[in-house]
């Protein structure tokens, strides 16, 4: 006896096993589309806060050096970010959007007429020739000296924000908080990327030290060894 063949058939699959395989893949789809627009969005916001952390670092460090090689004159002063009245930076408004003609990153002069509410510089990360981040640069004032009556900016706190354009462009206030990078914490568009600040104190006067000394007092801290001229 023989076998029997196995019949053929082109039947295929139904309509419904088709609609079901579609939904299922629609389904998987979608579950994992909102976790990788996440991570890529994180990733190119922590892109921008690591250049804007760079650029703000580049900033303090050429201030610093202006500060210990500046002289006594009005133009060294100018190459200085705009003070603000304050001591507590936290208190310095945010910045006000750029104007028409905006100074590139970085600056080697003060804007005339800059205030410490204003853009310092701008500057284009990405290369396509538009500026992507703004900064707002400033400085608290030198306190009084006994060798300093003309109040020359040889130690204050320098301030450094910086803002994404989406943020100085989309009429909404601004805040002063930097943003929460994070793959679950989300962003403001309205805070900045940065906000960072350090003392900067000119270390070759005879004066330095009581500088130094009366900024912190000033601030309303003690400096780290605890002791100061005449303590």
């Amino acid at each position: 006896m023989q076998p029997t063949k196995p019949k053929r058939t082109e039947q295929g699959m139904t309509l419904m096993e088709c609609l079901m395989g579609i939904v299922v893949i629609a389904i998987v789809i979608a579950a994992i589309t909102p976790p990788l627009l996440i991570a890529m969005a994180t990733r190119v916001q922590n892109y921008r806060a690591q250049q804007g952390m760079k650029l703000a670092v580049g900033e303090l460090d050429r201030v610093r050096v202006e500060v210990e090689s500046g002289g006594s004159n009005q133009s060294w002063e100018s190459k200085l970010p705009p003070e603000a009245s304050i001591y507590d930076i936290n208190q310095v408004g945010p910045p006000a959007p750029p104007g028409a003609n905006p100074p590139s990153c970085p600056v080697t002069s003060a804007p005339a007429g800059a205030s410490p509410t204003q853009i310092w510089c701008v500057t284009d990360i990405n290369g396509d020739k538009n500026w992507d981040l703004g900064v707002q640069a400033f400085r608290t004032p030198t306190p009084a000296t006994s060798g300093n009556p003309k109040s020359l900016p040889i130690a204050f706190v320098m301030g450094v924000r910086v803002y994404t354009r989406a943020a100085l462009e989309s009429g909404k206030p601004l805040q002063t908080t930097p943003v929460s990078l994070g793959l679950t914490s989300g962003f403001s568009v309205s805070n900045p990327l940065v906000s960072i600040s350090a003392p900067i104190v000119r270390s070759n006067l005879n004066i330095s030290a009581e500088a130094y000394c009366n900024l912190y007092r000033e601030m309303g801290v003690m400096p780290q060894n605890g002791k100061c001229p005449g303590d």
